[in-house]
């Protein structure tokens, strides 16, 4: 908890975070950051940093949720390579999955991710998103994204222009009423398409 809220209060669980010590919020929250750090050590260690106790079996549970396990398997090291080695982790997508699977081996009860899917290919993007739902599962998770594709699996979404809430419930309820999200989403689809064309284009060229 780094901040008090400037109005109303935030409950975890029913609980004003106000009445819960620092040690039981950060039990309680894990998170990925839109650029995840990922330190020069062994790809098992990266993950234990999140609950050193954690054993193999938590370890892998977390991987397989993140969609991280097979990835690794085709490793010549398998988990004890380095982080940099053999490619490993060195595209957003996979290091975005490993960010994801030491926030789950933390074991929150709320999950916040930061741009989870920024800077990643259309399709790549869903995949990792896909798999962030997914992990999620019986947990709390706050998505913080300019990217609206894959948000119909979610339960609200929040709208936001220059700090203030401007619309908020289900993707399917927002795209068919007249507001941001739309027009969002519109410009989404636009710049999509266009990355599509962009192959087929260099192929008729060529």
């Amino acid at each position: 908890r780094l901040r008090e809220p400037t109005a109303g209060r935030v409950l975890l669980e029913g609980v004003d975070l106000r009445d819960l010590g620092q040690d039981e919020v950060r039990r309680a929250v894990s998170g990925c950051r839109q650029e995840p750090w990922l330190f020069a050590t062994t790809l098992h260690d990266n993950l234990l940093l999140a609950r050193p106790s954690a054993i193999d079996a938590e370890v892998t549970a977390a991987a397989q949720a993140a969609g991280l396990s097979e990835r690794v398997a085709g490793l010549p090291e398998g988990w004890a390579t380095r982080t940099g080695e053999a490619g490993a982790m060195e595209s957003g997508g996979q290091a975005q999955r490993l960010a994801l699977a030491r926030a789950l081996l933390h074991d929150p009860r709320v999950l916040l991710l930061d741009e989870p899917t920024a800077g990643l290919e259309c399709e790549l993007a869903d995949h990792v998103l896909a798999d962030v739902l997914q992990a999620a599962t019986g947990r709390t998770l706050l998505v913080v994204t300019h990217r609206l594709r894959g948000l119909d699996a979610v339960d609200e979404v929040v709208v936001l222009d220059r700090g203030r809430v401007v619309q908020r419930g289900p993707a399917d309820q927002l795209r068919n009423l007249p507001g941001l999200f739309r027009d969002l989403e519109l410009a989404e689809r636009e710049a999509d398409a266009l990355l599509d064309l962009q192959p087929r284009m260099r192929e008729s060229i060529s």
